[in-house]
């Protein structure tokens, strides 16, 4: 049993990390000049987006709905670097004529 938990702890994990790393790139494709700061401040995003999930799991029961609301929508605005990320790697690729891609 706790192999499987442990199993399911480092997915979680590598999912997370992989979201972070390419959300991370975003923000610093978005913003080029800054640098460091970028990397740090988008750290301190991904780490508050696993625990704002974590809350969210633990005490959805206990939580208001305006509190919930919230949370989610905040949690869904970080998402924003991870589709800027996205978007530039379609084009760049796009550009270059590497893939096909539809639209």
């Amino acid at each position: 049993m706790y192999f499987l938990a442990f199993l399911i702890l480092l997915s979680a994990l590598a999912i997370a990390g992989c979201a972070a790393y390419f959300s991370i790139v975003g923000l610093t494709l978005l913003f080029v000049g800054a640098g460091v700061s970028i990397v740090v401040m988008g750290a301190a995003l991904e780490v508050g987006k696993v625990i704002v999930v974590t809350f969210l799991h633990h005490k959805w029961n206990e939580i208001s709905a305006a509190l919930k609301i919230y949370l989610i929508f905040a949690t869904l605005i970080a998402l924003g670097p991870l589709v800027i990320y996205q978007s530039n790697q379609r084009v760049s690729t796009k550009k270059f004529g590497l893939a096909e891609l539809p639209g």
